[in-house]
């Protein structure tokens, strides 16, 4: 390895944490298809010890996953150009993303009532998942963090700044929670979530004020399209369409 080639890799190391828009946007990318969802999707379930979900491309979000009493069949939706779009634009992002769905069908049957809002902190445990998973493997979370500061709370999900952080937290948890000599396990990790959730209860309440008090209906962004019906195009086996032919 010439010395430029050492330069380089020392760089990509020393940012790999960092979630800053240059080095999430510009540096570090790789050119993701679609298969890379599927082998890196396998090496996550067979870490969670879960079945393989049902895996879809969609229009309408970056990831997202309907979990299911039986995990094989659960649903994976995902699209390819908004996440790379938003910052998961490498493995390790992509990776990070389908630790945090997987998550969810993890914790898919789990109350942890430690605030009003249980989606928020379904949200935040998968995010501290994410954390954990990522020092175990040695995995980048600079870009992941990053996409995740710039979402905007909403009534499903916290605040992005407040998931970047769990990220981190979850990150450094080895040092400061669980034993140096310990594997990393979900439920021993989740144990963690709640001195996390106390910590930032006051921002966190501030900002579930602002979002409850808010018309809900400004966060449907897919609201169905209102179609008129042409009652000559139905079946004659349609009863509305019998009852105006009785009445004509």
């Amino acid at each position: 390895m010439n010395p430029y080639e050492i330069i380089s890799q020392y760089d990509k190391f020393r940012r790999r944490h960092k979630a800053n828009i240059f080095d999430s946007i510009f540096s570090d990318t790789e050119v993701l298809q679609a298969k890379d969802i599927s082998e890196i999707l396998q090496n996550v379930v067979n870490f969670f010890t879960l079945p393989v979900p049902q895996v879809k491309e969609t229009d309408r979000t970056l990831a997202e996953i309907v979990t299911h009493e039986h995990a094989e069949d659960s649903e994976l939706y995902y699209n390819l150009r908004m996440l790379v779009d938003n910052g998961i634009n490498n493995k390790d992002a992509l990776t990070l993303c389908l630790v945090h769905e997987m998550s969810h069908q993890i914790l898919h049957q789990t109350t942890f009532m430690l605030f009003q809002n249980e989606l928020w902190i379904q949200e935040l445990a998968a995010d501290l998942l994410c954390g954990t998973y990522a020092d175990r493997y040695d995995i980048a979370t600079g870009k992941y963090k990053f996409t995740l500061s710039r979402l905007k709370a909403s009534p499903t999900h916290p605040p992005g700044k407040i998931r970047e952080e769990i990220v981190e937290y979850g990150r450094n948890l080895k040092n400061s929670f669980l034993s140096l000599h310990k594997q990393f396990n979900v439920d021993d990790t989740l144990l963690a979530l709640p001195a996390f959730v106390y910590c930032h209860m006051k921002d966190l309440s501030m900002c579930w004020k602002e979002i409850a008090a808010m018309d809900w209906n400004t966060f449907i962004t897919n609201k169905p399209i209102e179609q008129t019906i042409n009652i000559d195009d139905l079946p004659g086996s349609n009863l509305l369409k019998q009852y105006k032919l009785k009445h004509k």
